[in-house]
């Protein structure tokens, strides 16, 4: 069956380029290479027309924008230095540190902890990495 698998992921990924069309997102692949895996041999390579196949398109456009997400954050979180504000005295001091050493002091990773905003998205977000 892998053999058939990879000779589908083939067949497939050669129609998407001679159509010159974007291809799905990774599980969305993977179930079209099964699908057509299980089709015998001279069948033409046909997109899944399914609520299996779009819902595993619009899995794919989430993980794809929470990519771009948390690599925008990422980027942002590691800037060099950041403005923080220490309170001395009762007044609050604006202070430029590096943010990497202040995460390094709290013991805190070098990434975004908080979780993405949720807002809804369009079902044909389309991924460009």
């Amino acid at each position: 069956m892998a053999a058939r698998m990879a000779q589908a992921s083939r067949n497939i990924a050669e129609t998407l380029r001679s159509e010159n069309r974007e291809a799905p997102g990774t599980a969305s692949l993977e179930f079209w290479a099964n699908v057509q895996a299980r089709q015998h041999d001279d069948a033409p390579v046909a997109q899944p027309n399914n609520e299996t196949f779009r819902q595993l398109n619009y899995i794919d456009a989430r993980a794809c924008q929470h990519q771009h997400e948390a690599a925008a954050g990422t980027s942002a979180a590691n800037a060099e230095d950041h403005r923080i504000h220490i309170m001395i005295n009762g007044e609050l001091v604006p202070i430029d540190r590096h943010i990497q050493e202040v995460r390094a002091a709290l013991g805190l990773p070098g990434y975004d902890i908080r979780p993405p905003l949720e807002r809804e998205t369009s079902s044909t977000y389309s991924c460009r990495i």
